[in-house]
């Protein structure tokens, strides 16, 4: 490829400034302290492409330098992207951008940036020309504060419609992120998005590798899985990335951390999400919402909305649907509707009425045997002393047990003595029992031990104890002040329904028991959010199989 054609090369005049280190040198190209190219007063034959003055560095990114700069000749300011000088001899980076510049300068959308132009140096300098934007990236925003969930609707909804537009060119972007959506102003002062850069973007119609054979060209916390894999991506690759920032518009984070990027890869490609009304219960994140967002983010792309103009009227829909009624409390059931079955499910007993009859039979059973006893008793009274009948208060005492507190009126009561301490089995006679399931884990700022007594049955109540151990920093400090508590999550492996939510404060011995009920059989997802004043402190996940 041949590089060097056209205008002379760029040399700045005795005026020209670093914008990384603020000193002023004499005619040079580059900073000697520090390497960066200098920026101020150009000698008229000394532009950057013949046509543009640079002003000032303004940001630095993967594939090079943005400069804001002027146009010579019509005075307009522009934005430059110059490519890397490590970069420049690259044909296939010089080659991606240029197709940068063919992808977007055609497209002509409100919602994504305008190529102006593309060029080179004679130094061997590569740039590309875009419209000049006034505000600050999504990234720069949500580091200053949260948005609501209206405005984070509003940006993913414009976001959608300018990627709509390049799918329809057949561009996909592939590496889309907070950082590469730009918010900006119109005349009328309404907030308007752009989509940035296109450098890494595929011309799916030509069908062309660019990167090279497994790399792997893309964010990780904004990665789809099958892009993660290094597998070939479409439209839906961008679904998925846009799916992630809406999880992060609101629920104010992204759905999977972790200390290195190779871990928060295999967490897209192997676990799913938490829904977002869990991760942030006080946002009011409305269902349609969730729903919408967990659609982006399925592991399979023929899981999720078949083509982002799908998702663009989705997310409208959303948008423009009037509040949901809150729903309306059960009536309250008359007496002749009360079914004994209710009762019993109310007071926490199972079983309906099969604990009743068996309740029933116990106490005719033990009716019959009572008076088969004292009726032997009576015929053998004159030839041997009679033993002791049974006790009616233990077999009483037995169906209490079962769900009944108190006896009949009429029930005939035999009472014994109460066993004394010599009668009674010591303590240590009873061995301690071994819960049935443990699990150990660590999070960011502890670990942490969860067990369950006995082995967990679909339907059936149990009770989940999750201990915390070598709590370190704000963790520590929260747990030792009675400040530290836990929220727990359990969603359903294959539907990713939740199963069981609840919040906890920690005992003193930074101990929580949680009495839990799944109803279907499987695996199931556990999260653990532990929160300080509301803040997230510290997050922990497990998964625990529930049995037929």
């Amino acid at each position: 490829m041949r590089l060097r054609e056209g205008p002379s090369p760029c040399k700045l005049s005795d005026v020209a400034t670093c914008p990384t280190c603020r000193n002023r040198f004499d005619a040079a190209t580059f900073c000697p302290r520090d390497g960066t190219r200098l920026v101020g007063d150009v000698a008229p034959d000394a532009l950057l492409g013949g046509r543009y003055r640079l002003i000032r560095k303004v940001g630095a990114g993967g594939m090079g330098e943005v400069y804001e700069a002027e146009h010579a000749l019509i005075r307009r300011r522009v934005a430059v992207k110059i490519l890397q000088r490590s970069l420049a001899s690259d044909p296939q980076a010089i080659e991606r951008l240029q197709r940068e510049a063919q992808s977007t300068s055609g497209l002509g959308h409100p919602n994504i940036v305008d190529t102006l132009d593309f060029g080179w140096s004679d130094d061997g300098e590569v740039f590309l020309v875009m419209e000049w934007l006034d505000g600050e990236n999504l990234d720069q925003r949500l580091q200053r504060s949260p948005t609501d969930i209206p405005t984070g609707l509003e940006i993913a909804a414009q976001a959608a419609a300018g990627l709509a537009e390049a799918h329809d060119r057949g561009v996909i972007h592939r590496d889309l992120k907070p950082a590469n959506l730009f918010l900006t102003r119109d005349r009328r002062g309404a907030m308007v998005v752009k989509v940035l850069d296109f450098g890494i973007a595929k011309l799916a119609a030509h069908h062309t590798k660019l990167t090279g054979t497994g790399v792997l060209v893309g964010t990780p916390n904004y990665m789809a899985p099958e892009q993660a894999f290094g597998e070939d991506v479409d439209a839906r690759a961008d679904i998925y990335a846009l799916g992630v920032i809406l999880y992060e518009l609101v629920t104010g984070q992204v759905p999977f951390h972790a200390d290195s990027p190779l871990a928060v890869l295999h967490q897209h490609t192997s676990r799913m999400p938490v829904p977002p009304s869990t991760i942030a219960p006080d946002r009011g994140i409305p269902h349609e919402v969730e729903a919408l967002v967990m659609r982006c983010l399925a592991k399979k792309p023929g899981e999720r909305f078949a083509s982002m103009h799908e998702l663009a009227q989705a997310i409208e829909a959303v948008r423009h649907a009037p509040p949901a009624p809150a729903p309306a409390p059960p009536p309250a059931p008359s007496p002749e509707s009360i079914d004994d079955d209710d009762l019993l499910r109310a007071a926490g007993v199972r079983g309906g009425r099969r604990v009743l009859i068996a309740i029933v039979l116990v106490l005719a059973l033990g009716g019959a045997a009572l008076a088969a006893f004292l009726l032997l008793r009576d015929r053998g009274s004159r030839s041997a002393p009679a033993a002791a009948p049974p006790d009616a208060t233990q077999v009483i005492a037995r169906v209490s047990d079962a769900g009944v507190t108190t006896p009949p009126a009429d029930a005939a009561v035999t009472t014994t003595p109460p066993l004394d301490a010599t009668s009674a089995p010591p303590p240590d006679a009873v061995p301690a029992r071994e819960p049935a399931w443990t699990h150990r884990g660590k999070g960011k700022l502890s670990t942490f031990r969860a067990e369950i007594a006995t082995n967990p049955r679909a339907g059936e109540p149990f009770d989940l104890r999750v201990t915390l151990a070598d709590l370190r920093g704000a963790a520590h400090d929260a747990g030792h002040d009675g400040a530290l508590e836990a929220a727990l999550s359990i969603a359903y492996f294959k539907d990713h329904s939740i199963a069981h939510t609840s919040t906890h404060a920690l005992e003193t011995d930074l101990a929580f028991l949680a009495p839990v009920a799944l109803e279907k059989p499987g695996k199931h997802h556990v999260m653990i959010t532990l929160r300080v004043d509301g803040r997230q402190v510290d997050r922990l996940r497990f998964d625990v199989l529930v049995g037929e």
